[in-house]
């Protein structure tokens, strides 16, 4: 912790023309007596939708050297980054550069979702490189960087949406092109998986869902439902909730080294969810049983397959979002009216 604390925060962000990062950005642009936004972004990113008099510096975590990386992050308070799952691992080429900073207060990785569980999540199959993600955690805490872990639930759109598609990239040439810009968010509307190591991607085949990913399908009135699902909360976020309260939080950035925090908008059990499709079509909702067979056929088939029935499962298994936070004064839309929305309504 730096021994002054500068009257305006500088906030670095990385991945700013993500899904996350871009909402992110809006937000703490919004608090600009408060905070200093620093865009830090790779070299041949688009910067067009910066609004002009934000501060940008180039940060290549990939190409860059180490007295570059530091030169980048130089004087800033906080650090945030956003980055896709698929570039989570290049967060290890900040961290030394963290560890030397002499103005840091803390750092926010990419490690915004569920709260994936080391024994029942990380060992499965098909969904261990989920923990590329935890790794960085794990490098940060060994060399004394203070972070702060922020956790969400599914995405909202992530639920309900009828139409997801999901692009595996095949060489580390479209990788470098499209992770700068985060274009593969927006395409496909949540973040591409894919086990990496420097300058190694695993490819992941094409898919595209014309169902309900999340097996709750609004337009054909029923849900899949694994194990207690239907008696325990179905955690959902939507990005611009989460985006305003990363803002909260990094405005009083002296509380939050070493802290955990969730921002779940919505929390249904399966049957809550029912009632309101119910109400909604004016027929009753079907239910139908993810089984512990379709989980191991799915997790064994990798990529989005494999997260989803992570996630179906983790919803019908006690977990726990640590230390859910409120964020303070967001008009988040009606369960209902997200619901009717989804339906084109």
């Amino acid at each position: 912790m730096p021994s002054q604390i500068p009257s305006q925060i500088a906030v670095g962000l990385i991945g700013h023309n993500g899904r996350v990062g871009s909402a992110v950005l809006t937000a703490l642009l919004k608090r600009n007596e408060d905070l200093r936004v620093v865009v830090l972004h790779r070299p041949s990113s688009d910067v067009s939708s910066i609004p002009a008099g934000t501060e940008k510096r180039v940060l290549d975590l990939e190409e860059g050297s180490p007295e570059e990386i530091e030169k980048a992050i130089e004087g800033l308070q906080v650090v945030i980054s956003a980055v896709t799952i698929l570039a989570a691992p290049s967060q290890s080429a900040l961290i030394p550069a963290l560890a030397k900073s002499k103005s840091l207060i803390t750092f926010i990785p990419s490690e915004y979702g569920a709260p994936w569980r080391e024994k029942e999540d990380f060992g499965v199959p098909g969904l261990t490189f989920l923990k590329g993600k935890e790794t960085v955690m794990e490098q940060a805490r060994d060399r004394g960087v203070p972070i702060t872990t922020v956790k969400s639930g599914t995405f909202a759109g992530f639920w309900f949406s009828l139409l997801v598609g999901w692009i595996g990239y095949h060489s580390r040439d479209r990788y470098s092109k499209r992770c700068g810009t985060g274009a593969h968010e927006r395409d496909a509307g949540t973040p591409v998986p894919a086990a990496r190591s420097r300058g190694v991607i695993t490819p992941i085949r094409d898919l595209t869902h014309t169902h309900s990913v999340f097996g709750i399908d609004v337009k054909g009135n029923k849900i899949q439902l694994y194990g207690n699902a239907r008696n325990l909360p179905g955690e959902a976020t939507s990005v611009p909730y989460l985006a305003e309260g990363i803002a909260q939080l990094v405005s009083s950035p002296t509380t939050l080294p070493d802290r955990t925090f969730s921002f779940v908008e919505y929390s249904p059990t399966g049957n809550e969810l029912a009632k309101s499709l119910t109400s909604l079509h004016g027929s009753q909702t079907l239910l139908e049983e993810y089984t512990e067979d379709q989980f191991e056929h799915d997790v064994q088939r990798g990529g989005l397959d494999a997260v989803v029935a992570g996630l179906k499962r983790m919803w019908g298994q006690e977990h726990e979002y640590p230390n859910v936070t409120k964020v303070e004064g967001f008009p988040s839309v009606p369960l209902e009216e997200l619901l009717r929305a989804s339906l084109g309504n």
